[in-house]
């Protein structure tokens, strides 16, 4: 699922947004609220797999890595950023990004 839902702290109440453009189905992600600009950004998660192969992976990682902001008073979600992570092994710096 992909879905969007906020939660009204002072009614404790969720309710489901449904946003234009939304981010894939995923996992294993993380969501930070930025007070500054009253988004909140998520970044990175994994997807299941169908494959249903016995030696098949039940997820991956969503690559390239995706930064998503979500703009709580419009409704909207906007892909930010992505880039490739550092193949295994490598040093230096994460993987080239690219700003949207």
């Amino acid at each position: 699922m992909n879905d969007t839902w906020l939660l009204d702290v002072d009614q404790k109440m969720w309710r489901r947004a449904a946003p234009d453009l939304s981010p894939s189905p995923r996992a294993g992600h993380a969501l930070q609220y930025l007070p500054q600009s009253g988004r909140i950004a998520l970044y990175e998660g994994y997807a299941s797999s169908n494959n249903t192969d016995y030696s098949a992976r039940p997820s991956a990682p969503i690559s390239p890595v995706q930064l998503w902001l979500y703009d709580v008073k419009s409704n909207r979600w906007s892909l930010n950023q992505t880039w490739t992570p550092p193949a295994k092994g490598e040093t230096g710096r994460a993987g080239r990004g690219r700003a949207l």
